[in-house]
């Protein structure tokens, strides 16, 4: 079935239910905005489904419940934010799916896990900057992995791929990748091709073993690197092939990743996650100093103020004392670096009034010059 540029915003579910034996159904090119639960519950025999070229910016937990022989999902150049984990686990037949030109900022830890995925794409997201820790795992069955021509993309985690043994095809080009850990490679166990070309790579330590694998020649190991590789400093420029690795340093202090000298404008009550991420050997650790001089880690019991993974400080609500300086150390034995991120906090300018008190609830009004500014307001009773 097809329904292609006929510019539908809403598919009645009981059109569907008259075609439980639809093999194909092509919605690309509509005014689609979002995908409910059960839209396509009664097709049970469904192996494609296209979605592709929508405006849908969101996507409901059980949007693809019952699509038990789904195959092939495509949902290319929409507006999702993030990648809707929750709703894809459901379909247990997957094996290729298309989420390209979509806007996810980040690929989180869980992004892609317990799939039977065989071939993916990720690739054209306007904004995508990291791949964080785990946003690939379990995924036993995933051979070729299309993550190229995110001209954004800036960071790989040594550790984003955890159980995903067949990998066999990794591309990666196009990107804005200054250098990739060789732990990322390590953790596959097939041979492996891997695309890094179009990159602006840093030729310090981090390069050393992907220039050790082109010194040997691609055929004499596992991996196999795709492409011509340049240089873009910090002193050499030119292919990565005319380097010698003897005399690339076998460690290196942390370079810091992305943008982190810079400002952020909050309002009271929003919320903010600081990214913070680097390169080094040996690997850097991540520490964040708060604007009053505390160092916050792992065992901090702030309930507001939390690590997310590594290079991940979340904050939410936003109050007016969390303005400041908030300081960014990434440290390994040979030195560190360290990024600096302002928050500032937009005050409102609200009074509270008790009206009545009883045991189960309060009554309060409240006014000030900020209400037009500042319409929906959450209020917090302890």
């Amino acid at each position: 079935m097809k329904a292609r540029q006929a510019h539908k915003t809403y598919f009645s579910l009981h059109r569907f239910r008259e075609l439980p034996q639809l093999e194909e159904l092509h919605l690309e090119n509509n005014h689609i905005s979002y995908v409910n639960n059960g839209c396509f519950s009664s097709l049970h025999s469904l192996l494609i489904l296209s979605l592709n070229g929508n405006r849908i910016r969101g996507v409901s937990d059980g949007a693809f419940d019952g699509l038990h022989n789904l195959t092939s999902l495509y949902v290319e150049d929409n507006q999702l934010s993030k990648v809707p984990s929750v709703s894809m686990r459901a379909i247990r037949q997957l094996r290729v799916l298309r989420l390209g030109g979509n806007f996810f900022p980040q690929l989180h830890t869980g992004d892609f896990v317990r799939l039977n995925l065989e071939e993916c794409f990720v690739e054209n997201i306007a904004g995508l900057t990291l791949i964080d820790r785990g946003a690939f795992w379990d995924l036993p069955y995933l051979k070729t992995l299309h993550l190229h021509h995110n001209a954004q993309l800036q960071f790989v985690d040594e550790q984003a791929f955890i159980n995903v043994p067949n990998l066999r095809i990794l591309s990666l080009h196009g990107n804005n990748l200054s250098a990739l850990s060789k732990e990322v490679v390590k953790s596959f166990q097939k041979p492996l091709q891997i695309s890094l070309h179009q990159n602006p790579l840093v030729c310090d330590c981090n390069i050393r073993w992907i220039s050790e694998i082109l010194k040997e020649g691609n055929n004499a190991t596992r991996i196999k690197i795709l492409g011509t590789l340049e240089c873009d400093g910090p002193v050499e420029r030119g292919p990565v092939l005319s380097l010698d690795p003897s005399q690339i340093p076998e460690n290196c202090p942390p370079v810091l990743v992305g943008s982190t000298n810079l400002t952020v404008n909050k309002k009271i009550g929003e919320g903010h996650v600081f990214q913070c991420r680097a390169h080094g050997l040996p690997s850097p650790k991540i520490l964040w100093i708060l604007p009053e001089g505390r160092v916050l880690n792992q065992t901090s019991n702030d309930p507001r103020m939390r690590l997310k993974g590594p290079g991940s400080l979340e904050l939410h609500p936003i109050r007016p004392s969390d303005r400041g300086t908030y300081t960014c150390v990434a440290e390994n034995l040979l030195g560190q670096a360290i990024g600096v991120m302002q928050l500032k906090v937009d005050n409102i300018d609200i009074h509270l009034f008790p009206q009545s008190v009883a045991a189960t609830f309060v009554t309060v009004v409240w006014n000030g010059t900020a209400r037009n500014a500042f319409p929906e307001y959450e209020i917090v009773y302890r």
